[in-house]
C-alpha cells in the first residue's frame, strides 16, 4: 500500500476503468482523489482527455476544509476502517510536500468548502451545481 509503483498503478486503473465506462456509454462515474497542485496536472489532463474523447464532460469537485476540522476528521473510525490516512503526523508531512489547497485546473471545477456542511448536504450541492439527476423528484 504506497509504496514502489502503487500511485501509477493507481492512476493507470482509474484511466482504464474510466475509458471502460466512456466505452460502454454508461452514463456517469465518480472517483475521488486528492489533488497535489503541479504533481497531478498529468494525470488531470489524461483524465480530461479521456472522457472528452468518449464523448463525455469532466466536472471535478473540490471539497475543503479548514485545516482543524481536516485533522478532526483524521479521528473518525472509519478512516481506518477504510484504511485511510488517520494519522495527524502524516496529513501534516503531505500539506508540507504538497499544495493540497489549490483549484484543480479545469474550467469544471467546483468548490465546496464542507466544514459545516454534511456529505447529504455536499451532494445536493454538486449534483444541483451540475445538473445531475439524483434519482428524486423535487
Amino acid at each position: 500500500w504506497g509504496e514502489g509503483p502503487f500511485w501509477e498503478l493507481v492512476d493507470r486503473f482509474r484511466l482504464e476503468l474510466v475509458k471502460a465506462a466512456t466505452e460502454a456509454n454508461i452514463p456517469g462515474v465518480i472517483f475521488t482523489f486528492v489533488y497535489a497542485k503541479t504533481h497531478d496536472d498529468g494525470f488531470v489532463r489524461r483524465i480530461v482527455k479521456v472522457v472528452e474523447k468518449g464523448g463525455g464532460e469532466v466536472c471535478f469537485v473540490r471539497l475543503q476544509c479548514e485545516r482543524k476540522e481536516l485533522l478532526r476528521r483524521l479521528r473518525d473510525p472509519s478512516r481506518r476502517e477504510f484504511r485511510k490516512m488517520n494519522k495527524a503526523a502524516s496529513l501534516r508531512s503531505l500539506l508540507a510536500r504538497f499544495d493540497l489547497f489549490a483549484d484543480v485546473p479545469h474550467p469544471n471545477n467546483l468548490v465546496i468548502d464542507n466544514t459545516d456542511l454534511s456529505a447529504r448536504r455536499a451532494a445536493r450541492v454538486i449534483a444541483d451545481h451540475y445538473r445531475l439527476p439524483t434519482g428524486r423528484t423535487r
